[in-house]
């Protein structure tokens, strides 16, 4: 019978053999007892060739194999022996610990209500129903390896799973409604939105426009324009926000135009007494329905570090599906001498959105 071993290289060199590596040598089985003949059957066979060098799988911690000058079957034979038998001991601890664990995962989920046994993990779209795994306060899940012990498992919690799959496809149910009502209220808002901006070229724009538009030749956004006009008609004495420039900031002799700002807004949380008397009389001013927050923007130069700070006040009106957004001024003068107000008008505006969204400046 044919078996591979292996003959430790240093060990021959240094006996004075040139004989080492791999190496198939003969080994009668009936010269061999029980034991040896018990490890010589269990260890793999390739080509007829029965391999007493292959490692052993997990668990356990086995010794190195043997280093021999020459070969030395019975050296093989007699690690694989030791080998086996801890590969046992490893197997018989590990099945008790796996069975602690379903033990305890078992007793502890069998007190959980049947919704926390639902998941949708990333990029799941849908719901489903599964034994959890990595939740805070809950026992390990035995091991993919520990086919018993989640099969047992799996059977005592059978009807909490199958109860969790129902709670799942409900939940898929309720989710594809919410997702067509909100597709039908979208679609109803942009019918409605068409409407509105057909109504008011036929009510508002001249017959160059209109004609225009019946050859869908006329720009979405001029007629955006109209009606942005004329929402903040009733603020167009009130000095427009400007966005701070390079300019605006008195730099260091280091700098030279062009370098970069860093930039930043947020919502104000003071005014001075005549920022709030400026910020009333916007409000004041402003139509039915328009809301006002005061923000703060921030600039520093990122070479010399010089920097400004400035207030203005957003103001954000909804005109049926439109939503519009416009800055203005808190600190006068904001702007150089040189400009007057209602230069680049568009310099703080933001187009038009869906309801209840305002994209931020």
């Amino acid at each position: 019978m044919k078996v591979m071993i292996r003959v430790d290289r240093v060990a021959a060199i240094l006996a004075g053999c040139d004989c080492y590596g791999d190496l198939i040598a003969e080994v009668d089985p009936r010269e061999l007892n029980l034991d040896e003949r018990n490890a010589l059957a269990l260890a793999p066979e390739q080509h007829g060739v029965t391999d007493l060098t292959a490692p052993f799988p997990s668990p356990g911690t086995y010794p190195a194999p043997p280093e021999t000058a020459t070969p030395d079957i019975r050296a093989w034979l007699r690690w694989r022996i030791k080998c086996a038998y801890l590969h046992e001991q490893a197997r018989v601890q590990q099945q008790a610990e796996w069975k602690a664990q379903a033990d305890a995962y078992i007793a502890y989920w069998m007190q959980q209500p049947p919704e926390r046994f639902i998941r949708k993990d990333w990029p799941a779209i849908y719901y489903s129903a599964a034994l959890p795994t990595g939740e805070a306060n809950s026992p390990t899940l035995p091991e993919r390896d520990a086919t018993d012990a989640l099969e047992r498992i799996e059977a005592a919690l059978a009807e909490k799973l199958d109860q969790a799959r129902e709670l799942a496809e409900q939940r898929n149910r309720d989710m594809e409604k919410h997702k067509a009502q909100s597709a039908a209220r979208r679609q109803a808002s942009q019918q409605r939105r068409a409407r509105q901006l057909s109504a008011w070229v036929e009510n508002h724009m001249d017959d160059n426009a209109k004609a225009r538009f019946k050859l869908n030749l006329l720009p979405e956004d001029e007629i955006l324009d109209a009606i942005r006009a004329a929402a903040y008609q009733p603020l167009d004495s009130f000095e427009r926000y400007r966005k701070i420039r390079f300019d605006d900031i008195t730099h260091g002799d280091q700098c030279i135009d062009g370098q970069s700002l860093d930039c930043d807004t947020d919502e104000s949380k003071h005014l001075s007494a005549e920022q709030f008397e400026r910020f009333r009389a916007i409000e004041a001013a402003a139509p039915e329905g328009a809301k006002l927050k005061a923000l703060i923007h921030s600039c520093a130069c990122e070479t010399c570090n010089a920097g400004t700070i400035r207030r203005s006040v957003q103001v954000v009106i909804p005109v049926g599906e439109l939503l519009f957004s416009r800055e203005y001024a808190l600190d006068v003068p904001s702007q150089p001498p040189s400009e007057q107000p209602g230069a680049n008008p568009r310099n703080n505006e933001q187009p038009s959105l869906a309801p209840n969204s305002v994209a931020p400046d």
